[in-house]
């Protein structure tokens, strides 16, 4: 950060000096200008003339150049700043994904030793061996999560159109973190709702929305709700968590975006969960929005529009 900072700094200062300097050599300009016109001419209407001429053609050649000087610095300064921020987001994603991988690793490395050197209670080993199952688990939706978000990462890909139960498939994605994570989440999943899209993608849509709400959610329960609502299919996750600052509604949808410093996080995550769900959302022609509840924690909504064929 401080040498993303002294960058700017000296882009800056080099800037004020440019425009200093050519505000200084077309002062320069014009007081020669006057002394030769004052030399070789006479009358002084003609010199006032003549000076008042030149004063014109030095102003508007440097506003023309100051112009050009203020779009170049303007587009070397978004771009500096651009790549300093891509930067810092790649930072924070590889301080992230290194402690997401350590974890799980350090965790399953550590049951498979207690396994293999001590003589265990069959109810203890099946406890190791569950929880085992579930860091792996973990190490697998983190790795999906980086797959997906390469694929996905500008690019058209098609996606395989099908008729998909969404119904069935959040109420097996909710099941599913119930059982891997041992929490109750609230749902209001209307049946039978269908929509057209790939439904593997559509998984991993759901499971982000919902492992997102579980991060953040401050240990609270998460509500899902799945509705039609005047044609569109609307998916909602919210929680209680601390919600979403002022102004970063938009960023968080940025890939490797995390609100805060990686350095001093002690939330999980890569930052690549609501990018992938923003880009899924828009590769089914669906649009996904983040808000603060007036009761406090985030809503995530996704809005399939609808669809005459399903």
């Amino acid at each position: 950060m401080r040498k993303e900072k002294i960058a700017l700094r000296v882009l800056y200062i080099l800037a004020i000096y440019v425009l200093l300097q050519l505000i200084w050599w077309g002062y320069q300009l014009v007081q020669l200008n006057a002394r030769i016109i004052i030399s070789n001419e006479s009358d002084i209407h003609a010199q006032y003339l003549q000076l008042r001429s030149k004063v014109w053609m030095v102003a508007g050649e440097g506003i023309v150049f100051f112009l050009l000087l203020a779009i170049g610095f303007r587009y070397i300064q978004r771009t500096v700043s651009r790549e300093l921020a891509i930067a810092r987001k790649e930072k924070n994603f590889l301080l992230s994904v290194t402690h997401e991988l350590k974890t799980p690793i350090a965790a399953v490395k550590l049951f498979l030793e207690t396994l293999q050197t001590r003589t265990l209670s069959d109810d203890k080993r099946r406890e190791l061996l569950q929880q085992s199952v579930q860091e792996t688990k973990r190490l697998q939706s983190l790795t999906e999560n980086i797959l997906m978000a390469a694929r996905l990462d500008g690019s058209k890909e098609a996606i395989t159109s099908s008729i998909v139960q969404l119904s069935d498939l959040v109420e097996q994605e909710v099941r599913r973190f119930e059982k891997i994570f041992g929490v109750s989440i609230e749902r209001q999943v209307a049946a039978s709702i269908r929509v057209r899209g790939d439904e593997q993608m559509l998984s991993v849509l759901i499971g982000n929305l919902i492992d997102n709400a579980l991060k953040y959610g401050s240990s609270k329960p998460l509500r899902v709700e799945l509705q039609q609502s005047g044609g569109n299919v609307l998916l909602a996750v919210s929680d209680h968590g601390p919600g979403i600052p002022s102004g970063e509604e938009k960023r968080i949808f940025e890939k490797f975006y995390r609100i805060g410093n990686e350095e001093t996080r002690t939330s999980k995550g890569t930052g690549l969960g609501l990018f992938i769900v923003d880009a899924v959302a828009r590769m089914h022609g669906a649009e996904v929005t983040a808000t603060n509840k007036v009761d406090g924690g985030a809503l995530f909504t996704v809005k399939f529009k609808k669809q005459n064929d399903v």
